[in-house]
């Protein structure tokens, strides 16, 4: 346990002490605190670790990674529940650690067309990078999931402050922007090519 974590945890228990002098529920008290405190820390750890080992985020600086690390969030959706919807404002980004996740675009007329499936360690969203900050697809889960969300505000103020982890970044998203859009391209002229359409 670190040095910080352990002061905390004495902080917090010392004042329980002087406050509450029923030992059962000082020690009740104390656990329930605790607990939370170390399960808080303990995620931050593995979030940070499995950052640092990720093939989009492993050649930032320890500094950067920290941020990324402060700035994000596990979040969980269950199979069939939306993310987001086209239109919505766009101010997250997440990469997928376990599950599916359907990348998809709503048709004028017709069915909703796929146009990607995601699945473990891929990331997901750009539109917060760009104005106007709207999403132009939405998303469904495939099943079960659990994803690292990313806080895109404070993420873009960062960059705009600190122009070289901007530059990297945006290099990054930019080769998944081109694959991405590659990818829609080549399913909507398969799935909605009409006669005479090149």
């Amino acid at each position: 346990m670190s040095t910080v974590i352990h002061m905390v945890l004495m902080d917090i228990y010392n004042q329980i002490a002087s406050v509450f002098k029923n030992s059962e529920l000082q020690s009740i008290l104390i656990t329930i605190l605790t607990n939370g405190l170390w399960r808080s820390y303990m995620n931050n750890q593995s979030i940070s670790e499995y950052l640092s080992t990720h093939e989009f985020f492993y050649e930032f600086s320890d500094d950067a990674l920290k941020f990324l690390c402060d700035y994000s969030s596990t979040v969980e959706i269950k199979k069939g529940e939306v993310l987001f919807l086209e239109g919505e404002t766009a101010d997250k980004f997440y990469v997928v650690r376990s599950g599916r996740i359907s990348l998809q675009m709503p048709a004028i007329i017709g069915p909703t067309l796929e146009i990607q499936s995601l699945d473990e360690n891929q990331i997901l969203g750009w539109s917060w990078l760009i104005s106007p900050y709207k999403w132009n697809f939405q998303t469904k889960a495939e099943e079960d999931s659990e994803l690292l969300q990313f806080d895109g505000v404070a993420i873009l103020a960062r960059c705009n402050e600190e122009p070289k982890f901007g530059y990297e970044l945006l290099k990054k998203f930019a080769a998944l922007m081109s694959v991405g859009l590659n990818t829609a391209r080549i399913k909507m002229m398969d799935e909605w090519n009409p006669p005479g359409f090149a």
